[in-house]
């Protein structure tokens, strides 16, 4: 995880990513950035049903998007990318070059989606002028071929919102599925998700947790990953688990870290101990660590 603030493109791969699994769980075919002409002619998520009437499983299948058809042509829009009057009109324009690609004649067979993370005021006139109508809270249709919808998944409840949209709606919800996850020690791709796209959010659930639970993090999220990107010694120092240590005998986790934070890690005397009771992990770390500023630390540390 980047100490900057992720951009935009990385939020929108990440969506497109757990819905694709998503997706793909329900045996539909998923097919990405397809070009239907020059740049930037791309559609960002195609859904395919395997044949004409397939019925999906709706224990797999969100129930949000029980309106597909065969062809199903979305636009995905996070919180840090948002939908303008014109990706509007071309989406539009999408579900016509989709089927003049794939030779589709029936317009039965496709609808369109535009997936955003909430409605401008812009965009709520635009919908209204195109002859959008509301038939939910946070859902707009079209009734046109092929029909087309405009699904604000900020303004959905969560027993309507896959797991996959709440976790990019709001930090109240990202931060139950994060908590949700410790409970269950269940490591997912969406927890990685959050806690790459999310590093502020994450920190301060991580430091304001009871400890007990700040240990379970390490059955979600990988503890190399932990230290990499918040690099905070409090939390190493709070989770003063043996695979956190472990994690610093890594010379690329050390690397990132750089030798400071490594040795303000071991200026904490749990984490001492824990090193003292592993005598081989403790000679390959500190094989990895620059002697010179080893012997000042443990010259200060025994002056105080």
């Amino acid at each position: 995880m980047n100490s900057e603030r992720s951009s935009h493109k990385q939020f929108e791969a990440r969506l497109i990513q757990l819905l694709r699994w998503r997706f793909e769980k329900s045996n539909l075919r998923v097919v990405d950035h397809l070009k239907v002409g020059d740049l930037p002619l791309e559609i960002d998520v195609v859904v395919i049903s395997p044949e004409r009437g397939w019925i999906p499983d709706f224990d797999k299948f969100p129930r949000l998007f029980d309106y597909f058809r065969q062809h199903n042509i979305m636009e995905v829009k996070t919180e840090e990318d948002r939908l303008s009057n014109e990706d509007l009109c071309k989406l539009m324009a999408y579900g016509w070059l989709y089927m003049a690609r794939n030779h589709l004649v029936d317009v039965a067979e496709v609808t369109i989606t535009a997936l955003i993370h909430h409605l401008t005021s812009g965009i709520k006139e635009a919908l209204h002028k195109m002859k959008f109508k509301p038939i939910s809270s946070g859902i707009y249709r079209r009734d046109a071929d092929p029909p087309a919808y405009v699904i604000s998944f900020t303004a959905l409840p969560d027993e309507l919102l896959p797991e996959e949209l709440q976790a990019f709606s709001d930090s109240a919800r990202r931060r139950h599925i994060f908590l949700s996850s410790l409970g269950n020690k269940e490591k997912t791709p969406l927890v990685e998700a959050i806690f790459d796209l999310y590093e502020s959010e994450v920190r301060k659930i991580m430091l304001n947790i009871r400890e007990e639970s700040l240990r379970n993090v390490l059955s979600v999220v990988p503890p190399e990953k932990i230290i990499a990107a918040l690099g905070d010694e409090k939390i190493i120092a709070a989770l003063g688990d043996e695979r956190i240590i472990a994690a610093l005998g890594d010379e690329k986790i050390i690397a990132a870290l750089g030798d400071e934070k490594v040795f303000a890690a071991l200026g904490d005397d749990r984490v001492i101990a824990t090193l003292l009771r592993n005598e081989q992990l403790l000679k390959s770390l500190l094989a990895k660590l620059d002697p010179e500023k080893l012997r000042k630390m443990l010259e200060e540390k025994n002056r105080n």
